[in-house]
């Protein structure tokens, strides 16, 4: 599977006061029930989003952790700090995904790792659900490239988009002529907009998030999914990534 070198880094910066500073930080804004930036040497650093986008190339850089599990992590750790006890639901929820990442590990690979186990897993993967063999084969091709020493997804992202194209016009076929719809297109369909964003993997360091929200609800908005349950899955998956990552 490849490294990307470019994000290749100890986590925290290898430093457990960078770490310890972060926390308890936000063990203040927890008390206070407010969504502050953090401040490190002298900077500020927001980590909440909301109503205040998070810049997350800066932001991983400050903390030292990798660009592409921050934005999956706060995805998958995300709340609605709508009042005081949503504020601090949020706040909290950070603080454990943070808590979670060691200090000094290479976080690099763990992305391509979550997209992988999301294909082809074999109690949680699109892979061995039940639907179109030829889906079934298209999808292995592009798990096939995540494990090339020099993947390219140039060669898939073709077939996925005609799969795609092919499964769209069977749904609005169906509903032109029967008005009615089936919910077997709407699986494959979201397969297949999950693998057209794991193809952008390389190239997108929020590729995983993109494709932990298109498994959940699709790219048309069509839940196919328990999200509640599907996403305590994705958030166990990831914290066993986080965990396992090698120390360098």
């Amino acid at each position: 599977m490849l490294i990307m070198e470019n994000n290749h880094r100890k986590s925290w910066k290898g430093s457990a006061a960078l770490k310890d500073n972060v926390l308890s930080q936000m063990e203040i804004h927890y008390e206070k029930a407010m969504l502050e930036c953090v401040e490190i040497d002298s900077v500020l650093v927001k980590i909440y989003g909301w109503n205040n986008p998070i810049d997350y190339p800066f932001c991983a850089k400050m903390l030292g952790l990798d660009e592409g599990v921050l934005r999956l992590g706060f995805y998958l750790w995300e709340g609605f700090p709508e009042d005081k006890k949503g504020i601090k639901t949020l706040i909290k929820l950070r603080m454990e995904l943070l808590e979670s990442v060691p200090v000094g590990v290479d976080l690099t690979n763990v992305c391509n790792e979550f997209i992988v186990w999301r294909l082809e897993d074999a109690d949680f993967g699109i892979i061995n659900s039940q639907m179109n063999q030829s889906v079934k084969v298209l999808l292995q091709e592009i798990i096939d490239v995540f494990y090339q020493d020099i993947p390219n997804m140039q060669v898939v992202q073709p077939k996925i988009e005609l799969a795609l194209q092919e499964v769209n016009n069977n749904i609005r076929n169906l509903w032109q002529k029967e008005q009615k719809t089936e919910p077997d297109n709407y699986r494959m369909l979201n397969a297949l907009e999950t693998a057209a964003a794991a193809c952008s993997a390389l190239m997108n360091a929020g590729s995983a998030a993109d494709v932990a929200e298109t498994y959940l609800f699709g790219g048309n908005g069509t839940n196919v999914r328990n999200q509640e349950q599907e996403e305590d899955k994705m958030n166990d998956k990831l914290l066993q990534l986080i965990q396992a990552a090698p120390e360098i």
